[in-house]
């Protein structure tokens, strides 16, 4: 970048060290060159010891360090062919998923492929043709996601949720529309849930419908957002309190006759309209917000009702629900909520005499500082 000039670098061991200076600092980069298939990937990081800037908030964004290697096949310019790529990530060694990576034979079209790690993929996604990028420390906006929370979380939780719903990485701007895939089934193809949709069926389905801004799936066990409250707490996977105030702030907001239909998704692998899609971003945007401010962990548990809340009866012109493909076959709009939700600030806290009636012996109550946390829009394209 033309803000970032760099000299006197010398090898150490395994390692460039090499200063840089921006318009505003010196700043120390510890600079890692990693081979991958005869391409020089550089990662930057800052060093121990580093100058401060000269004014606060005069720092490059963490998004202007974003790390990633040489895209292997140009994005197409020409017009009337839809952009597209799949993305999918990995954050805090999450299951060990990177190391169980098994080389695929078919990728289906999906030539432009990106995979957004904070540590180095294997060689066999590397051999595979995956775009690695490395998210550097200091990335994730604290100012969305609070340290302190009603309940902890698994390492990279944040980063996932960010890269899932928090924003749209610069990388993947060019494109139109993007896959996301879950990682676990990308690194052990367990098809139980997802499968990898063709690139011509995908790209047919929205030739056939252009006004869709999302395809989903429908969930393959449960069909209502409220059955998966009552799993996901059976499971230990979210505190029953926690949903239990949730829920609470829904009926309260959008009535039970809309919370008790609402139809369940399935999250790990969805399709989405990058540009010019403002509704969208404030429902991925407000996904996050709730779930951090309710304490959540399971975007299943609060997506459904964020995307009801913004499209309201412009649901089943905007949204597609598709079974075990993706296919003009097989997905159909999405069904409205009845007219009776009026829901407007989704996240919003519950009155205390609300909150009360969800208090479960021996488990921690959640804070008021965290219940009416708003962190304001976030970024998306």
């Amino acid at each position: 970048r033309g803000a970032l000039a760099c000299a006197s670098a010398h090898w150490a061991g395994s390692e460039f060290i090499i200063r840089c200076h921006t318009p505003y600092s010196m700043r120390l980069l510890r600079v890692l060159v990693l081979v991958q298939m005869g391409e020089g990937l550089i990662q930057g990081t800052p060093a121990g010891a580093v100058a401060e800037p000269s004014q606060a908030g005069d720092e490059l964004s963490p998004e202007d360090a974003l790390l990633c290697a040489p895209a292997r096949r140009n994005l197409s310019v020409s017009t009337g062919i839809l952009k597209m790529a799949l993305y999918t990530y990995s954050f805090g060694n999450y299951r060990h998923e990177i190391s169980q990576y098994r080389p695929w034979d078919d990728f289906h079209g999906w030539d432009h492929r990106y995979v957004f790690c904070d540590t180095s993929i294997t060689q066999k996604m590397v051999a595979d043709g995956w775009i690695q990028c490395l998210v550097p420390p200091g990335y994730l906006p604290r100012a969305t996601f609070q340290v302190h929370r009603t309940r902890n979380v698994s390492a990279g939780w944040d980063l996932t949720k960010f890269f899932k719903f928090g924003h749209v990485a610069a990388v993947l701007r060019p494109f139109d529309y993007l896959l996301h895939i879950d990682f676990s089934f990308i690194a052990t193809r367990n098809k139980y849930f997802y499968f990898l949709p063709r690139f011509a069926d995908v790209e047919a389905l929205i030739r056939t419908k252009p006004e869709v801004e999302l395809i989903a799936l429908r969930h393959r066990e449960r069909a209502l957002v409220r059955s998966e409250w009552q799993v996901t707490t059976k499971n230990k996977m979210e505190f029953q309190h926690l949903i239990c105030q949730f829920g609470q702030a829904m009926r309260a907001k959008f009535g039970s006759e809309v919370v008790d239909v609402t139809p369940l998704f399935l999250m790990g692998l969805f399709v989405r309209k990058v540009h010019n899609v403002p509704k969208l971003d404030v429902i991925f945007a407000d996904t996050v917000r709730t779930l951090v401010s309710f304490g959540l962990k399971r975007d299943q548990n609060v997506f459904p009702l964020a995307l009801w809340n913004r499209y309201g009866n412009m649901t089943s012109i905007k949204v597609l629900m598709c079974g075990r493909n993706i296919s003009t076959a097989v997905c159909h709009p999405a069904r409205n909520p009845p007219a009776s939700s009026t829901i407007r600030d989704f996240g919003r806290p519950l009155a205390l005499t609300a909150r009360s009636a969800c208090n479960h012996t021996g488990e921690h109550k959640a804070y008021d500082k965290v219940l009416v946390y708003d962190p304001g829009p976030t970024r998306m394209s």
